[in-house]
């Protein structure tokens, strides 16, 4: 779920991302181990949430991914997105039932967290899958306390269907609406459904988008009315081109913005900057001067862009790549030519514009000063 967060308030003046580099180890100087993960903000603090891969890279065959047994899923905590605190294992791997779906032998990748105020209870949602990766399920897990532990309670197939990377996104609606985004059908088709009301299950609501196209990592946000994804190709571990998407509701039809990725060489962007998409956070609001309207005709988003960059040969030193992001959204009722009527939301989608800035370090101040030029 995207959240409001003030970084410029409770961040360390001394912070520098640098990616590949910066986040990197936690408070004691350990590597962090929480890949393919979220945020989440709760109660003035972020939880970092992934999957540890602190074990020996293995394969199965030449025919499927590289793999790492089940650690767990790690959970950090930070007020200031300088020093991160290992919290444990929020979800913790079965070492003695084969049959279980998170025993070490198994395959728990992309866990995403999200608090529901209606039940007060944690929710992860997280692909389950067997080492040659035909299992193809997605887990639930559940907590009281952001910490863990979560009390696992099996998977299912979403819809009937096969599902592989995913995401979960919580709108800022009245009822607080869930949905599921997963790569499905051999990942040549993406899907959405409707979470029920506790995020544990699907309400039976559910669109295919990108038919054919073979997108997968997908990160979902939403500005100016309008909800966004960036996917990446599918190609392993390897990484490839990203692609933003802009649509009107959820189950909608999703339009293409094209790459987002800007700056750096043509080999950065044709690569995502060597990395692939997990999460984004946000919009994030600077309470010192901040405006998130250009006049009055576009809505300017601030967000953090989350990416891994994989290491197949050796998962456990896998690195992260965090990089601002910003999002243009026409603003209700703007016109782009004096004497021409308002823009409907599907003209909207087509002014609208995604761009993932890199720098060799950048730090909140330059999240600050973004805007569509950058």
């Amino acid at each position: 779920m995207s959240r409001r967060f003030d970084g410029a308030e409770t961040s360390s003046r001394n912070l520098k991302f640098q990616p590949g580099v910066v986040p990197g180890t936690d408070e004691n100087g350990r590597r962090i181990q929480a890949h393919g993960g979220c945020l989440l903000e709760h109660e003035g603090a972020v939880y970092w949430y992934g999957e540890n891969k602190d074990g020996d890279t293995k394969q199965l065959s030449i025919h499927t991914p590289a793999r790492v047994d089940v650690v767990g899923i790690s959970v950090y905590r930070t007020t200031d997105f300088n020093t991160w605190t290992y919290e444990g294992l929020a979800l913790k791997p079965d070492t003695s039932d084969r049959t279980n779906d998170i025993h070490t032998s198994k395959v728990v990748e992309r866990p995403k967290v999200v608090y529901n105020r209606k039940t007060k209870t944690f929710v992860m949602l997280l692909h389950i899958d067997t080492a040659d990766y035909t299992y193809a399920q997605v887990g639930v897990a559940t907590s009281d306390s952001p910490t863990g532990p979560f009390q696992y309670h099996g998977s299912a197939r979403p819809h009937g269907w096969d599902a592989r990377d995913m995401t979960v996104f919580v709108d800022d609606d009245e009822d607080n609406t869930g949905y599921l985004v997963y790569s499905s059908e051999d990942n040549r088709v993406s899907h959405i459904g409707k979470l029920t009301e506790d995020y544990t299950g699907l309400d039976g609501s559910f669109a295919r988008v990108f038919v054919g196209q073979s997108r997968e990592a997908p990160t979902v946000f939403k500005n100016g009315g309008l909800y966004y994804m960036v996917t990446s190709g599918c190609t392993g571990w390897a990484p490839n081109r990203a692609m933003a998407h802009v649509a009107t509701c959820m189950l909608c039809k999703w339009k293409s913005l094209g790459d987002p990725s800007h700056g750096s060489s043509g080999e950065m962007r044709a690569s995502t900057f060597y990395s692939q998409g997990t999460y984004v956070f946000g919009p994030l609001r600077f309470v010192d001067g901040d405006s998130t309207a250009d006049g009055d005709s576009d809505e300017l988003g601030r967000f953090l862009f989350l990416a891994d960059r994989w290491n197949p040969k050796d998962l456990r030193t896998s690195t992260y790549v965090w990089l601002p992001m910003t999002v243009r959204t026409p603003a209700a009722n703007a016109t782009r030519l004096k004497g021409a009527p308002p823009l409907t939301p599907d003209d909207a989608m087509l002014w609208s514009s995604v761009r993932i800035r890199y720098h060799e370090a950048w730090d909140w101040q330059t999240l600050r000063d973004a805007g569509a030029g950058t």
